[in-house]
C-alpha cells in the first residue's frame, strides 16, 4: 500500500508539472502568433466593413517598422467582405508580393515576407480590377529578439513538462547502479560470517555495522525485519521489491530456492556474488564499446542539421528566379511564401529526426528503446533551437 501511494503521489507530481509546462507553450505560441508585435489596420465603423477599392481604383496603406533591420519577418492579412472583383493584387515599397485570382468573400488572404522588402516607412498598395469591400487588414511584425525569447520560453515550458520525470527517472536508475555494484560487497561478507560458523540470519546481523554505500539503509532494515521475527523469506522479497532492480530481484529469488530446499547457502551466495560482478563487468566494457556507436549517432544527426542549415540559406532562395509571382496556393503565393514553407517542413524534419535518433541511439547504446527518451531529448533542444535561430 505505501509502494502504491508513493507512486500515485509522484504520478499527480508528474501531471501537475506537464500541465504547467504544455500552459505555458501554448500561451507563449498564441503570443508569438497573434498578439506579438502586431500593427492592426481597420477602416469604416465597428462593422469593420468599408469600400476600399472601385474600378481601376487603389488603396495606399502607410506603417512604420519600428527597426527594420531587427525585423525577422511580416505577415500581412487580408478579408473581403464582398467583392466582384477577379483580381486583387498587393505592392510593398514598389515590389509587387501578391497577386489573388478570384478572391472569395470572406475568405483570409495572407502573406509572409523577409526583411528584404521592409523599410522604416512603408507603403502597402492594393489594386483591384472590380468592387472590393474590406473586411479587414492587418500586419503583424515579427522581430528578433521576440524570436529568440520565444524560443527560450518554449524550451523552459518543454523542461517544466518533462524534466521531472526524466530527472526522476535519472535518479532511479542512479540507485539501481549502486545498489547493484554493493550488493556482490553484501553477498560475500554473508558468506564470510557462514564460513566462520554462523546461521544465516546471524551472517546477515553481523554486516550491520558495514558500509555499502546507498545499500546500506536497506541492508539495515532487512536486519531490523529479523530482529522482529519476520521471516528471512519475507525480509528478502521486500528488499527486491524496494530495490527496482531486475538482477537484484532474481539473485533474492535464486536465494530463498536454495534456502527452502536446504541446499548449502554459502556455495549459492557465493556463485551469486560473483555472477553479478561479472555481469557488471561486462556491462561497462559493453557500454565503452558502444560509445563510438554513440558519437557517431550525434555526429550524423549535426551533420544532417548542417546540411539543412545549408539547402535553406544557399539553395532554397535560388529556386525562384524567374520573377517575383507563381502560383504556390489559390489566389498565388510570392518567393518569399515559398521560403517560408521550406523553412516549415525543415523544421519539421528536425523534429522528426531527433525523435528517431534519440530511440536508435538508446536502443544500440543500452539496448532498450526507453533508454534513447534522454538522447530524444538532448537531440530535440538542441535540434529545436537550430531550427529557430538559424532556419
Amino acid at each position: 500500500m505505501e509502494f502504491i501511494k508513493h507512486h500515485k503521489i509522484l504520478l499527480a507530481f508528474f501531471v501537475v508539472f506537464a500541465i504547467m509546462g504544455m500552459t505555458l507553450i501554448i500561451f507563449n505560441t498564441w503570443q508569438y502568433n497573434v498578439r506579438v508585435n502586431t500593427v492592426e489596420i481597420t477602416y469604416g465603423d465597428q462593422t469593420k466593413t468599408v469600400l476600399l477599392m472601385n474600378q481601376k481604383n487603389s488603396a495606399n496603406i502607410k506603417f512604420i517598422t519600428q527597426n527594420p533591420n531587427k525585423i525577422d519577418h511580416l505577415i500581412i492579412e487580408m478579408q473581403c467582405r464582398e467583392t466582384n472583383a477577379t483580381l486583387v493584387s498587393m505592392e510593398l515599397n514598389g515590389v509587387l508580393i501578391r497577386e489573388i485570382q478570384n478572391p472569395v468573400a470572406n475568405q483570409v488572404d495572407s502573406i509572409t515576407l523577409e526583411k528584404g522588402l521592409v523599410l522604416l516607412n512603408n507603403e502597402l498598395v492594393l489594386n483591384s480590377n472590380g468592387r472590393v469591400t474590406l473586411q479587414y487588414l492587418r500586419i503583424k511584425q515579427y522581430y528578433y529578439a521576440r524570436k529568440v525569447s520565444y524560443l527560450l520560453l518554449n524550451l523552459l515550458g518543454a523542461l517544466i513538462m518533462v524534466g521531472p520525470i526524466f530527472l526522476w527517472r535519472y535518479f532511479e536508475f542512479l540507485k539501481k547502479e549502486a545498489y547493484e555494484d554493493r550488493f556482490p560487497d553484501f553477498l560475500r561478507d554473508v558468506v564470510g560470517g557462514l564460513k566462520a560458523g554462523m546461521s544465516l540470519t546471524q551472517a546477515v546481523t553481523a554486516t550491520k555495522k558495514m558500509d555499502y554505500g546507498k545499500l546500506t539503509p536497506h541492508i539495515k532494515k532487512i536486519i531490523a525485519k529479523l530482529d522482529w521475527g519476520l521471516s528471512f523469506e519475507k525480509a528478502l522479497e521486500g528488499f527486491a521489491e524496494k530495490s527496482g532492480s531486475k538482477t537484484i530481484k532474481r539473485s533474492i529469488r535464486a536465494i530463498i530456492q536454495t534456502y527452502n530446499s536446504g541446499g548449502k547457502i554459502s556455495n549459492v551466495l557465493n556463485s551469486i556474488g560473483e555472477n553479478l560482478k561479472e555481469l557488471r563487468k561486462l556491462k561497462k566494457e559493453r557500454q565503452t564499446e558502444l560509445y563510438g556507436e554513440v558519437l557517431t549517432g550525434y555526429i550524423v544527426y549535426f551533420a544532417f542539421i548542417i546540411v539543412l542549415i545549408g539547402l535553406m540559406r544557399y539553395l532554397v532562395p535560388t529556386l525562384n528566379l524567374s520573377g517575383d509571382v507563381f502560383s504556390l496556393q489559390p489566389g498565388g503565393g510570392t518567393a518569399k511564401s515559398f521560403i517560408s514553407l521550406y523553412r516549415v517542413m525543415f523544421r519539421n524534419l528536425i523534429v522528426i529526426q531527433s525523435i528517431f535518433s534519440g530511440l536508435v541511439i538508446g536502443k544500440l547504446s543500452e539496448g532498450k528503446l526507453t533508454a534513447g527518451f534522454k538522447h530524444m531529448a538532448i537531440l530535440l533542444i538542441l535540434g529545436y533551437t537550430a531550427a529557430v535561430l538559424l532556419i
